[in-house]
């Protein structure tokens, strides 16, 4: 017999995907002018779509448009306010969300260690955020490394690809033929 609980894990995971990429986009507002509600409602229906369908590509839109809308969106110390912490965890979350989400049908439950795993990991790529922030302090104002950060942004997403292609799983029809 199925706990009543199994399936309302799933959908607070899916809440989680859902509503983290629009919390990091509002907390924008802190600092500054907020996103327009245009962008808000693009980025709500997006991770909607990724709350619904965990292993999709949309998922990587979203959190692209967030990382993005941050990078251009406050200026000066503006974009180097504290909040920035929890604009990260709030990806971080979103991200740990649909790849638990990813798991199962409705009906499964996580087990703790599994869950316990992924937290693990989330909390370890959160940890050096605030030592980043305090380099970007240390070096903000110094023109010659302003595109230092965008290349670094791109260089780790470029290695995250790599990552994610060299350990995925071979399809079907490879594996049959």
């Amino acid at each position: 017999m199925r706990s009543r609980s199994d399936g309302a894990q799933l959908w607070v995971l899916r809440a989680a995907v859902t509503v983290a990429p629009v919390v990091a986009l509002l907390l924008g507002g802190v600092v500054g002018p907020g996103p327009g509600l245009g962008l808000v409602v693009v980025v709500a229906v997006l991770a909607g779509g990724w709350a619904v369908f965990p292993e999709s590509a949309a998922g990587v839109v979203v959190l692209i448009v967030v990382v993005a809308w941050w990078a251009g969106g406050p200026e000066g110390d503006a974009a180097l306010h504290p909040i920035v912490i929890a604009v990260a965890a709030c990806l971080i979350l979103a991200h740990v969300a649909a790849l638990l989400a990813s798991y199962g049908p409705s009906e499964a439950a996580l087990r703790r260690p599994l869950v316990m795993l992924w937290v693990r990991r989330g909390l370890a790529v959160l940890v050096p955020v605030p030592v980043l922030l305090g380099v970007a302090w240390l070096l903000r104002g110094d023109v010659d490394v302003a595109g230092a950060w965008t290349a670094g942004l791109v260089g780790v997403m470029a290695a995250t690809v790599l990552c994610a292609l060299a350990v995925r799983r071979p399809r079907e029809e490879e594996v049959s033929s």
